[in-house]
C-alpha cells in the first residue's frame, strides 16, 4: 500500500458518520508517527480528527527512549525546527 492510500485512510473517518474510538485514535497516531515521523503533529491531528494534544501524548508515550526528528514539516509544508520539550 502506497504512502499516500495510508495518508488517505486515516483521515477517511474523520467527518464519517462512525467516529474512531479513541483506541483506534491512538492507532492511527502511531502509524502516522511510525509512518511519517517528521510531519508536525498538528498535520496529523487534522488528518486523523483529534486534538494536538492527543497526538503529543501519543508521541511522548511512543517516542520514549528514541530518536525525534530535528525538522518537522507543518500543515503549510514548510519545515520548521522540532519542538524538544515534552508537554503532554
Amino acid at each position: 500500500m502506497s504512502t499516500d492510500a495510508i495518508w488517505f485512510a486515516l483521515g477517511a473517518d474523520r467527518d464519517g458518520i462512525l467516529r474512531l474510538s479513541k483506541n483506534d485514535k491512538k492507532h492511527a497516531i502511531e502509524l502516522a508517527l511510525k509512518t511519517w515521523p517528521e510531519r508536525s503533529q498538528h498535520k496529523i491531528a487534522d488528518q486523523i480528527g483529534c486534538s494536538q494534544q492527543f497526538v503529543s501524548r501519543v508521541r511522548a508515550q511512543v517516542t520514549t527512549g528514541c530518536h525525534l526528528p530535528d525538522r518537522v514539516t507543518g500543515r503549510d509544508g514548510k519545515s520548521y525546527r522540532a519542538r524538544t520539550d515534552r508537554r503532554s
